[in-house]
């Protein structure tokens, strides 16, 4: 009986290769493995699998943040998820950023599964809209991103309001007049002085003195002491009843 034997050739073809020899007046064939470069052939050698690297991806919560100009700060939280065994920090920092728009602190380390925070503000001269942030995730040859949208809202207007301390007074003819405390609150950097005047005073009342000129306590968040002034009315006529309290509204006074 002839030796059968199987040569390798460099050759890349999927078809199985056959050889046949004649043994005994019987015609044998023998199958062997094609032969493919870097695998093998012939029914020898395995295929390696590819490796599996570790790495991480950059997660920020919430998407979209509402900034108000001059007003508080806004957070984002940001994450790093690793895959494949991935554990070393990422260094993590904002890129895109509008003008009057900052970040607080600059960059980030930030650990594997731990999250951290970005604390955006936006300056009072930022202009209202919308723009697109880049949080850049870096460790080593790794970089992977993610994007937050920052909405800057219209400054609001500067404006004030008036309160009053009672609200309502009841005069007895020809008695001694009360006074009422009248306070002016500024709002969003509001600082001009305000005139408070009285009218529809009912016959015989008097109020001294007739105008105020006030200047406000600017606030924002919080507030200081309202700036503050006194009226007196009373009743000078002793032929009338004393008159029905009434209220009053913010940036009027209809009273007595």
């Amino acid at each position: 009986m002839g030796i059968l034997s199987c040569k390798r050739k460099q050759r890349s073809n999927l078809s199985p290769r056959s050889s046949t020899a004649l043994s005994g007046g019987l015609l044998l064939t023998f199958a062997s493995a094609c032969f493919v470069p870097g695998i093998g052939g012939c029914g020898s050698g395995t295929a390696s699998s590819p490796t599996t690297l570790a790495d991480f991806s950059v997660a920020a919560s919430p998407a979209v943040l509402t900034l108000t100009p001059g007003g508080a700060p806004g957070q984002i939280s940001v994450t790093i998820r690793g895959a494949n065994g991935f554990a070393s920090p990422v260094a993590v920092t904002a890129s895109s950023l509008s003008a009057g728009i900052t970040v607080s602190p600059t960059q980030l380390s930030v650990s594997t599964e731990a999250a951290q925070l970005l604390n955006f503000t936006a300056s009072p001269g930022a202009a209202a809209g919308s723009s697109t942030v880049t949080l850049a995730g870096t460790s080593g040859l790794l970089t992977h991103n993610a994007t937050i949208a920052i909405n800057v809202e219209a400054a609001p207007l500067p404006g004030f309001s008036i309160g009053l301390a009672p609200t309502a007074v009841t005069l007895t003819t020809g008695a001694v007049g009360q006074q009422i405390s009248v306070s002016v609150n500024g709002s969003n950097s509001f600082a001009a002085p305000v005139t408070i005047a009285l009218s529809a005073l009912p016959a015989g009342v008097t109020a001294n003195p007739s105008t105020l000129m006030v200047m406000p306590a600017p606030r924002k968040a919080s507030s200081s002491a309202p700036g503050r002034a006194l009226h007196r009315v009373r009743q000078a006529s002793p032929s009338m009843a004393p008159p029905a309290p009434c209220s009053t509204q913010p940036h009027s006074l209809s009273t007595w």
